[in-house]
């Protein structure tokens, strides 16, 4: 079974664990990378920035838990820890939607954008280091997309990139231990 636990260290060593407010950043106001809106979502209630200011790390890590981990179903990942964590930051980071289609364009699946049976079987399936590597290159083409539609999300592109490097050296050293 996949670790939430470790797999939320992982993520919060990505996102980070203050407050930003970048004006570029088309999430807007974050912290332990919830946003403003998906506070918002997960609360019912339309948050503020203070509420985003003051958010504390055991909510993030129930936000975290119910809307990037449990619908991929991550716990049933039988000894894929870094399938499970590289799904579970990018999903955190580019959206579940996105990373499911990034699945689905893996698996030469049709493009739903909703976690299946199949989606499911494959991740069993397919070898760890191996979709690891495929998945983190696929998000990587992304992020480049993500910069040539928008220039100003260069800024971005570095610690992204640092991001998909930690997220690959991580599945590595899980297949060598």
């Amino acid at each position: 079974m996949a670790d939430f636990k470790e797999a939320l260290r992982i993520v919060l060593l990505n996102e980070g664990i203050v407050f930003s407010n970048n004006e570029i950043d088309t999430g807007g106001p974050t912290k332990f990378g919830i946003t403003k809106r998906t506070l918002s979502d997960y609360r019912g209630v339309d948050c503020t920035m203070q509420d985003v200011q003051e958010l504390k790390a055991e909510e993030a890590a129930l936000i975290y838990n119910k809307l990037y981990w449990q619908p991929f179903d991550l716990d049933s990942l039988m000894n894929k820890q870094s399938i499970a964590v590289a799904l579970f930051d990018q999903a955190v980071n580019r959206g579940p939607a996105a990373c499911i289609r990034s699945l689905e364009r893996i698996f030469g699946l049709s493009p739903s954008g909703k976690m299946t049976d199949t989606i499911k079987k494959n991740l069993d399936m397919y070898p760890e280091l191996e979709l690891v590597s495929t998945f983190l290159r696929d998000s990587m083409e992304q992020y480049i997309l993500i910069v040539k539609k928008d220039a100003r999300q260069l800024v971005f592109l570095l610690g992204w990139t640092r991001r998909i490097f930690r997220l690959l050296d991580y599945a590595v050293r899980q297949k060598l231990t």
